[in-house]
């Protein structure tokens, strides 16, 4: 499923046979089934992507969605606008000058396809084939398609496909298991810091181009649209690394071309993009699942949804933390007077509802009232409407009443809630809420879903003119990519401030893993015992060899005084840029070998906590062995006693075996006659009272028959002797 290095061979769940090139790395076992994918990025992508759509059912579904609002959008949008014959429609007034077939309002065959209505089709049959090649290459592209990734997480992951579709299963549960999968094939050590950089290599890129405002925008809000943010992917970012993940040498002539002839390109077709985004628009905006009713909500700009994007942030995580933004809604609404308002409203939603349920039980009773009964000139289904409209409008929830010396109060704690969730609140923000800048910059980030669609509309048309200008700064757009890319061991190029962000917090899915490698450190900054700090030294190397790099400082530092030409030319120049460059790689140089310690550390930790936990599973089974041993030596002891005590009782004058036995060779205080005679006695053959014959004079023999392991003492043999 992984590699170590991009270029090598990766593994899917598809068959058990291996890449040729694959002799290298460690190999799985043959039982193991994987096989070799051509880019981890896109695999993972196309995990994230099942995961985010709920499963196989739930991403065939939402493709079907997707190709319906488009076909729809396209026939409709083009019935209505190039079809339909609306001279015709207008002289429609009653049921004498309306024809009941609806053939007779479309135009005529001869001027059915015009030119305009050509094009328009034209490019809505192109977008429309562009989504159908990419959900085609998602169901049945080789090693990405929908089966293999179901099988994958069936099958490797063990995630069963209802926990995806009912949105029980976290993604952190499902980095957990590709992680331990990762590692179970001993290929490579993926880690969950690794897949989100995988994951948002390219939105890392496109967020820190709009956060460090490299993009020559004016207005935000009204400039970087949806035709904008198009041109970008489609010219920066869709060929921006090569096979292997590396920033590709980018052609600033070349782009400039593609940029420009790109916006000439938009600015033809114009008028035809505005018109598809109003009517996507007013179909989507009836569709409950996409949006809200309400015209009067409000919603993330196309700038703000990629500006206040955190970086390493996937796209379900930032949906849920910006979902809701009624704080704002209700700080816009403040400015406004607020017993006219909420009057007005109140009146206008009381009004409409009214009449359009007396509308509706009037169509219940008769439906040809509807069309023949008129008011100022117009049938009821035709006010029926209207109120649909305006009702849909007023409809919308209005703001508590405040008191006047606490609106101002309330505005900043509206922004500092707002700022919060959408984790942008700058600092000279604070008890500025009544200001006209801030507010304007509010509206940049958050807009009403009307003003917001207005603005996409009229994007259409600014779109070409933000290309033009994209096109003049390629340059400095190409220098800043090359500026901000680092090299990550495992991952390839990505996004420096992706990098040094800080890593979200550990789930406790994740708590039980090896710690993943930590990121690779700013070229900017030093090493000291293991911990990154701040270069004094090596920052004003840096700065001093970009004054002489750069002869045109950058003018948020201006000091007023007008810089001096840098001859680049100048040996002292040269010699000091010299200096800075062999600084920095030799803290490059540093910096992988540290990279590379840590990795080795890391995995000799974990090999000696597998050995750890495998000596102390050892140790407890050891225990548990002699416990048993123990056991079973006691009740064997238990059962010899018990058997004596039997015998015992059975024979109280017989003596156990064990300890009657006597030695055969003659005892040192007894002759052998006597010896012989003792053992038959002992042995239950003789009697003790015919030991009398054996002592000349009449003294009393006592037998000593010895407890089990214990003799007679030697003085006692002696006396006895």
């Amino acid at each position: 499923m992984a590699a170590v290095v991009d270029s090598s061979p990766l593994l899917s769940p598809l068959t058990s046979s291996f890449h040729a090139g694959f002799t290298s790395l460690p190999s799985p076992p043959l039982s193991t089934p994987f096989t070799p994918v051509p880019s981890l990025d896109t695999f993972l992508h196309s995990l994230y992507s099942y995961y985010l759509h709920g499963g196989y059912y739930g991403t065939i579904s939402s493709i079907l969605v997707e190709l319906s609002v488009i076909t729809v959008s396209g026939v409709c949008g083009s019935l209505v606008i190039f079809f339909v014959d609306w001279k015709k429609v207008n002289e429609c007034k009653s049921e004498s000058t309306c024809d009941t077939s609806y053939t007779s309002y479309l135009k005529q065959p001869s001027t059915l396809l015009t030119l305009t209505s050509s094009i328009y089709l034209i490019l809505c049959f192109l977008y429309l084939m562009l989504r159908l090649h990419s959900h085609f290459l998602t169901l049945f592209r080789p090693h990405y398609n929908l089966r293999d990734v179901r099988d994958f997480y069936n099958q490797v992951l063990r995630i069963p496909e209802k926990n995806l579709a009912n949105k029980s299963m976290s993604w952190a549960k499902v980095e957990e298991n590709i992680v331990r999968q990762s590692r179970s094939i001993s290929v490579v050590l993926l880690t969950p810091s690794h897949i989100r950089l995988r994951l948002t290599r390219s939105t890392n890129y496109l967020s820190a181009l709009l956060k460090q405002k490299k993009l020559p925008l004016t207005n935000p809000k009204s400039e970087y649209t949806m035709s904008s943010n198009f041109a970008v992917w489609y010219c920066v970012f869709s060929q921006l690394f090569t096979n292997n993940h590396r920033l590709k040498k980018l052609d600033p002539t070349s782009l400039e071309r593609n940029l420009k002839i790109l916006s000439i390109i938009m600015l033809l077709l114009s008028p035809f993009l505005a018109v598809f985004q109003l009517t996507l628009f007013t179909f989507q905006n009836f569709r409950s699942d996409k949006t809200k009713l309400s015209l009067d909500a409000v919603h993330l700009t196309t700038y703000s949804s990629i500006f206040l994007r955190e970086y390493n942030e996937l796209t379900h995580e930032f949906k849920k933390r910006t979902g809701d933004l009624e704080e704002f809604k209700e700080f816009y609404e403040t400015d406004l007077p607020t017993p006219m308002v909420i009057g007005a409203k109140r009146i206008v939603s009381f009004f409409c509802g009214s009449a359009l349920a007396v509308l509706a039980i009037v169509g219940a009773v008769s439906e040809s009232s509807l069309l023949h009964v008129l008011i100022l000139g117009q049938p009821l289904i035709f006010w029926g409407v209207v109120g649909t409209v305006v009702y849909s409008v007023s409809k919308g929830e209005t703001r508590k009443q405040y008191d006047d010396f606490n609106v101002n109060e309330v505005k900043e704690e509206l922004l500092r809630k707002g700022g919060e969730k959408i984790r942008y609140y700058p600092e000279w923000w604070k008890n500025r809420a009544g200001e006209v800048q801030v507010k304007k910059e509010v509206k940049d980030l958050v807009g009403y879903k009307w003003e917001i669609a207005w603005w996409e509309v009229a994007g259409a048309f600014l779109g070409p003119l933000v290309c033009w200008r994209l096109g003049n700064s390629s340059e400095a757009i190409i220098e800043w990519l090359r500026d901000v890319t680092i090299e990550v061991e495992g991952v390839g190029d990505v996004c420096r401030y992706g990098v040094e962000a800080s890593p979200p917090p550990t789930p406790p899915e994740h708590q039980n893993l090896p710690k993943p490698p930590p990121n690779q450190p700013n070229l900017d900054r030093g090493i000291s015992g293991g911990s990154m700090h701040v270069n004094a030294h090596k920052h004003a190397a840096l700065t001093e060899a970009q004054q002489y790099a750069d002869p045109t400082p950058n003018m948020e530092h201006h000091t007023g005084v007008t810089p001096q030409p840098i001859d680049l030319n100048d040996p002292e120049v040269q010699q000091r840029i010299c200096e800075y460059e062999a600084r920095r790689e030799e803290y490059e140089n540093r910096t992988r070998e540290i990279y590379r310690q840590q990795l080795e550390l890391q995995q000799q930790a974990a090999a000696l906590q597998h050995q750890q936990v495998f000596a102390q599973q050892q140790y407890a089974a050891q225990q548990v062995y002699e416990q048993q041993q123990q056991q079973q030596n006691l009740q064997q002891q238990q059962f010899l006693q018990q058997q004596q005590q039997q015998q015992q009782q059975q024979n109280p004058y017989s003596v156990p075996q064990s300890i009657a036995r006597l030695p055969s060779e003659p005892l040192n205080y007894m002759d052998s006659a006597m010896s012989q005679h003792l053992r038959d006695v002992v042995n239950g053959v003789g009697s003790v009272g015919s030991l009398d014959g054996f002592c000349e004079e009449e003294e009393e023999v006592e037998v000593y028959v010895a407890r089990e392991g214990m003799v007679p003492p030697e003085e006692e043999r002696e006396e006895r002797g």
